[in-house]
């Protein structure tokens, strides 16, 4: 049997490794955009806090992964798959495959509010190089401000302070984190960042960036110095693969409780899946269901355990 997995992030990777165990004699093939290995994502504010060096982001790097005993395929995206002739195809060309999993992750999403999609001024937080562009960025008494007051953006917002940098949080809910908290709560988590410097803005939408006047224009007239705009506004799944093969897609690649796509021997996991009208976007979730996937290829189970995935916040210590 031959595998392809399509990316290297934690649902990937975790099931490319449960997939050996599984499968000794299977040939996998891993193959990844990006040629670093497997990193924490989620630990990305530390690094660009400065308080977690870059190397040990790294979970696994390259060398480490090849001990897998799977054919890495780092640094080569797949740019089209034909469930029909069951290929892929990269820069380098075709490959055939039995089995195809798709664990392609989501972007982070930009809302397409004037002057934000296109400014050099607007960055976001989701891969390593966007962590390496901004800590080029944060240079001391720049004025920041971070759309989304959300986990991480409010963690992106410690981490850019921490650089030494003047930051506003601009959150469209009328109080913080308003789905993790209960409003007492939240009222004290509000009244820590105030007390730490940072200048929050709740219940605000934001109308337009000016980018020749570094400034965020609010709805409601307020004008927001920001030199630097970071975006935490959510994620969208990578569906350009799966769209253009035909496979059925809403918010994510459609898949059954067994991680079946549409498309026959096609799987799909972690950020880029919606399974039961979900997407969940969450490391816990992404490795459950690539080490599930591994185990339903294999036979070992009939289908994904159902689970609710609630995570609790995780917050700096003012």
């Amino acid at each position: 049997m031959k595998i392809a997995v399509c990316g290297a992030g934690a649902a990937g990777s975790y099931a490319v490794k449960r997939l050996r165990a599984n499968l000794p004699e299977a040939e996998i093939l891993l193959f990844d955009a990006a040629p670093v290995g497997f990193y924490a994502k989620m630990r990305l504010p530390e690094y660009l806090a400065g308080t977690l060096p870059r190397e040990k982001l790294i979970l696994s790097a390259p060398e480490q992964m090849a001990d897998w005993g799977v054919e890495l395929h780092l640094g080569e995206p797949v740019t089209a798959i034909s469930p029909a002739s069951h290929t892929l195809t990269t820069a380098a060309g075709d490959y055939t495959w039995d089995i195809l999993l798709l664990a392609v992750g989501a972007r982070a999403f930009v809302p397409p509010v004037p002057g934000l999609p296109d400014s050099p001024r607007v960055h976001v937080l989701r891969e390593l190089p966007d962590a390496d562009a901004l800590v080029k960025l944060c240079v001391p008494g720049t004025d920041a401000a971070v759309i989304g007051g959300g986990l991480l953006g409010l963690e992106a917002a410690f981490a850019l302070q921490k650089r030494g940098l003047a930051v506003s949080i601009i959150e469209a809910a009328p109080r913080l984190l308003p789905l993790q908290m209960n409003e007492e709560e939240s009222t004290a988590l509000l009244a820590n960042f105030i007390n730490a410097g940072f200048k929050v803005h709740t219940g605000a939408a934001v109308e337009r960036f000016d980018d020749a006047s570094a400034q965020l224009h609010l709805r409601d007239g307020t004008a927001v110095p920001a030199s630097l705009v970071l975006v935490s506004a959510g994620i969208r799944a990578n569906l350009d693969l799966a769209k253009n093969a035909g496979l059925a897609c809403n918010r994510g690649i459609v898949v059954d409780a067994s991680l079946r796509t549409s498309a026959p021997d096609v799987y799909a996991v972690g950020d880029c899946a919606e399974l039961i009208g979900v997407v969940t976007g969450l490391w816990l979730a992404s490795k459950d269901q690539g080490e599930a996937a591994a185990d339903i290829i294999a036979g070992k189970i009939p289908a994904m355990p159902p689970k609710t995935y609630r995570p609790k916040p995780k917050l700096p210590a003012f």
